[in-house]
């Protein structure tokens, strides 16, 4: 009876995860709306059946930190600071809760002897050579509060990734991170797809959902022809929606590509199909073009591995197939995105790099300071301080180029050193090509795509100053750090095997 129960709870533990995660999230969404005594009925009670079907309270705090990542529900601590281009406030988001329970298992894990040392992966103090800049941005101010704001954003993410290069020691814990991001992308790919079709705004705006105004004037400017409705979901933005699912959707594509269980490649094919055709409502031409880089890369370098290229070819055939229906079924809407965009937009991007240029011939080799580029821009306008503060009040936007944002804040100085942490992530991951485990491979694959979609679309946003693009970014930076990690343990049994993965939907 106790063996049955045991492998009724590991069957179940994909379901425990989400339940328990999307309690979460319920029980602060109806927090913020005073109804304390539900919350305590239904939050109780749904993550305490959670903790018993699943049986193992670590893996389901790995699931729930990834069905929260993109989620902008936050509790915001202080002041809050309206403005874009970085932090806004001090804050404590949904998946800093799953986070806090991965922390408090590592902690346990050196206070019991299990783990005698951490891993702090090199590139930790090329993140802490921008914190730097920024402390020096925070001493000369005038500007300190929102300085501050980006700063200990720094941290917490800081955090995430050392917690998650520690936690992630295994092939199967790898795999139960990619799937709880799989599970976070499903979400919110049901809630895009559907705001789409419904074209209707749902009043979610505490989860992240992309606000009525904003809808409003993405609906009036991104068409010549009609007016557009862009899918957001739960994150605020389509286009940062569209950055975050062409990071995810070679992840979904490679792990069908891969050596998986058919469970899961079925799982992970419905958060690829899923995951495009959201992405496809998104109607963001910098996601399509960032999500064709990444993608196209991933299966070509999965084609050319040769552990896993007959199988490879046989599963992009079905990916293939289905992507196309999707792309069959979106058509017109893609044909009209591409081909009746209004030029408005545009004109003004090239208006905001000149902006940003001008700041950086100012100051090029520290720039104006962390997190400060909005507040400076305005002298910087071709309309002038004056004009410029009438026309955007708070909301100035920052350039749209990430790499502009950095030289603009930080320097000649900063820029160097944000592209020197992507070429050592980089870097890292070709290292791992040789690894001799075909669903490291795979996943240290996608990760590497992600980081390519993240380095495209930083040409047309700062989609990468946004907290859950940020989340990603240092989720997949972990992942390729613990494969690099579990890599140099096993090279020395170079002429063994490939390890088997066995029982891959529910081991630990």
């Amino acid at each position: 009876m106790q063996a049955a129960l045991h492998r009724l709870r590991a069957d179940l533990w994909m379901p425990a995860a989400g339940l328990a995660a999307s309690a979460t999230v319920l029980t602060l969404y109806l927090l913020a709306a005073g109804r304390k005594p539900l919350v305590a009925i239904l939050g109780s009670a749904a993550l305490i059946a959670a903790l018993y079907l699943c049986g193992n309270p670590r893996l389901l705090a790995l699931w729930g930190f990834g069905l929260t990542l993109p989620f902008d529900l936050s509790k915001r601590l202080g002041p809050y600071i309206e403005k874009m281009g970085g932090e806004t406030a001090f804050r404590i988001e949904i998946s800093d809760v799953f986070l806090a329970l991965l922390t408090a298992f590592l902690i346990q894990d050196v206070w019991t002897g299990r783990r005698t040392r951490l891993l702090i992966p090199k590139i930790t103090w090329i993140w802490l050579a921008i914190f730097a800049l920024g402390l020096i941005s925070l001493a000369q101010g005038p500007f300190r509060l929102t300085v501050a704001h980006e700063l200990a954003r720094m941290l917490k993410v800081l955090v995430l990734f050392l917690v998650l290069a520690n936690e992630l020691q295994t092939p199967h814990r790898i795999l139960h991170c990619c799937g709880g991001i799989l599970l976070g992308t499903l979400v919110q790919s049901v809630a895009g797809i559907t705001q789409f079709f419904l074209r209707k705004h749902f009043g979610l705006d505490l989860l992240g959902e992309t606000g009525a105004g904003t809808l409003k004037q993405l609906a009036d400017e991104s068409l010549r022809t009609e007016r557009a409705f862009r899918a957001g979901a739960f994150m605020n933005h389509p286009n940062i929606f569209g950055c975050f699912l062409a990071i995810v959707i070679p992840l979904a594509v490679v792990l069908v590509l891969g050596h998986t269980s058919l469970r899961y490649k079925l799982y992970a094919l419905l958060c690829a199909g899923l995951g495009t055709a959201a992405l496809i409502a998104t109607m963001s031409r910098s996601g399509w073009l960032s999500c064709a880089v990444s993608l196209t890369t991933a299966v070509i370098l999965m084609i050319l591995h040769q552990g896993s290229r007959q199988r490879s070819l046989l599963a992009l055939l079905a990916a293939t197939a289905v992507l196309a229906v999707i792309g069959a079924f979106f058509a017109d809407r893609i044909m009209t995105r591409l081909f009746e965009s209004k030029e408005g937009a545009m004109r003004s991007r090239y208006e905001y790099i000149r902006t940003a240029t001008r700041m950086i011939e100012r100051k090029p080799v520290l720039g104006w300071g962390l997190n400060t580029y909005v507040w400076h821009a305005y002298a910087f306008t071709t309309e002038g301080a004056r004009a410029a503060r009438e026309r955007y009040k708070q909301w100035l936007p920052p350039v749209h180029n990430i790499y502009y944002l950095w030289t603009a804040e930080l320097g000649l100085t900063g820029l160097f050193i944000h592209l020197w942490l992507f070429a050592a992530i980089l870097w890292s991951s070709v290292r791992n090509f040789p690894v001799r485990h075909p669903l490291l491979f795979a996943i240290n694959l996608a990760c590497f795509a992600g980081m390519l979609a993240i380095l495209t679309d930083g040409f047309f946003s700062f989609t990468w100053r946004i907290n859950s693009i940020m989340r990603i970014f240092w989720v997949n930076a972990a992942m390729v750090m613990a494969i690099q990690s579990w890599r140099l343990r096993h090279q020395v049994r170079c002429g063994a095997p490939p390890e088997p993965l066995t029982n891959q939907a529910g081991g630990s």
